[in-house]
């Protein structure tokens, strides 16, 4: 009996210990961190975005994008943008979208664009060109017209201007709709390119072009603006093969490639921004105990013991400090590329080394919960991302210089010895760019990481 109160004592004294140095652990996260300078300035930027009217705003018409054919997709893109602004202040309207009934463009299976999209993956090869102009003598269906008209109203909208989402519940929109409207376009474009004015061929690829620069350039989210670089690099693609189906005056098309990507447009700092400004709303969930969003995204919640553990970190959890953390990752992360494109290389191999050394290991009782988190999920500050972002003037310069010589009429056995002494070259090492006898493209290879994406080939 005696040992069993000695037992008795040294636990009750180890709980004791273990109360008493939580207590110290939340004596010591009592107070948080003011915003930081750098969490300032990123607040700052969106923040200081130029208004946008619904009308102007492409994000606006993509959110409204696929409803029925017989709906506005401006005003129900307008209602959704509402929505969006309304769940984040209250996350308990995120339940309460208003559109829930979507045209499927996908519901036929004699659809012109399929081949196109089955064959033109990552790798534009040969059989994505070939399956491209299979395409241009068949019939559209009434969804695909539905579709191409959507896309061409969309190319009307000037500016873009997101609502960041601050809760992982937001429904993404139908990018890839989006995406198969531009494929549609181009088809058009090359199928009626014999007997439609050259100028109006140049002006919708010169609106084409306008609107994904724009797009990527203000996209607040690296979703957003990846899909942005995507649609570039259909532009070029396909917009290669347009201008090989016209028979001539492709001038005005050229002119519009001929304008480079700048510093403005390749910075990723409003990306970031947009992105520190979701993640702000992730972790305010967990702060404010959602613990079933947070950790549990498909809303299930946590179980009985995960609920307490939770709960019992949540104190050690300090969110400005957080912020201020995270916010200095993605700030510096953006300044490091802002730097020629024949820099980024050696940037992207000092920040994946960075990335690669082993994480921090030592024990913080301050903001515990937020160090472990850091831990866990990183700070997405990836280096292919600006790389992505910078291939789109590799790319326009490879299609330009392709189309220039097109135009040129230069014979195939000079391409070679054209490439090598032209002044377009490969923005990231300054090399000529290839030219591919087997296949009779011009070769652009990019810095992206995976191999099929960062090869690019402008058939001549």
């Amino acid at each position: 009996m005696k040992a069993l109160k000695i037992i008795g004592a040294i636990l009750l004294g180890l709980v004791g210990l273990v109360v008493l140095l939580y207590v110290i652990g939340v004596a010591v996260n009592w107070r948080d961190q003011p915003p930081s300078a750098a969490a300032l300035e990123m607040k700052a930027i969106l923040a200081d975005r130029a208004p946008v009217a619904d009308t102007d705003n492409g994000f606006v018409y993509v959110l409204g994008f696929g409803v029925p054919a017989s709906e506005d997709p401006q005003a129900a893109g307008a209602l959704r943008k509402a929505w969006m602004e309304s769940a984040n202040h209250n996350p308990k309207l995120i339940d309460a979208e208003p559109l829930k009934e979507y045209a499927n463009f996908n519901a036929s299976g004699t659809r012109v664009v399929d081949a196109v999209k089955k064959s033109c993956g990552d790798d534009r090869s040969a059989k994505c060109r070939d399956a491209f102009l299979a395409a241009l003598p068949k019939p559209r269906v009434a969804l695909e017209d539905l579709l191409l008209a959507r896309y061409r109203a969309l190319l009307q909208r000037p500016a873009w201007r997101e609502v960041v989402p601050t809760d992982m519940r937001v429904p993404l929109p139908p990018y890839g709709d989006i995406l198969d409207g531009q494929k549609l376009l181009f088809i058009d474009l090359a199928a009626r390119s014999k007997s439609a004015p050259p100028g109006e061929i140049a002006a919708a690829l010169r609106a084409d072009l306008s609107f994904w620069r724009e797009a990527q350039q203000s996209a607040d989210l690296l979703l957003t603006r990846m899909i942005a670089i995507a649609a570039i690099r259909q532009h070029f693609d396909f917009g290669n093969l347009v201008l090989r189906e016209m028979p001539g005056a492709r001038a005005e098309v050229i002119d519009s490639w001929s304008e480079p990507f700048g510093a403005q447009e390749l910075s990723t700092r409003r990306t970031m921004a947009g992105e520190l400004a979701f993640s702000e709303g992730v972790m305010l969930q967990f702060r404010n105990a959602a613990d079933g969003h947070f950790l549990e995204p498909d809303g299930e919640g946590l179980t009985l013991p995960g609920r307490i553990a939770s709960s019992l970190a949540r104190p050690y959890y300090q969110h400005q400090d957080q912020m201020n953390y995270y916010a200095a990752a993605y700030l510096d992360f953006a300044k490091r590329f802002e730097a020629p494109l024949d820099r980024y290389a050696e940037i992207a191999k000092a920040e994946q080394a960075e990335e690669a050394a082993p994480g921090e290991r030592s024990f913080h009782l301050y903001n515990a919960t937020g160090h472990a988190l850091r831990g866990i999920a990183g700070t997405l500050t990836s280096a292919d991302y600006p790389l992505r972002v910078g291939s789109i003037e590799g790319m326009r310069r490879a299609a330009l210089l392709t189309a220039q010589l097109r135009e040129r009429g230069v014979p195939l056995d000079q391409m070679a010895a054209e490439l090598s002494g032209a002044e377009l070259r490969n923005p990231f090492d300054g090399k000529p760019f290839e030219w591919s006898e087997e296949e009779q493209a011009v070769i652009y290879v990019g810095p992206d990481a995976e191999r099929d994406r960062k090869r690019h080939r402008y058939f001549y």
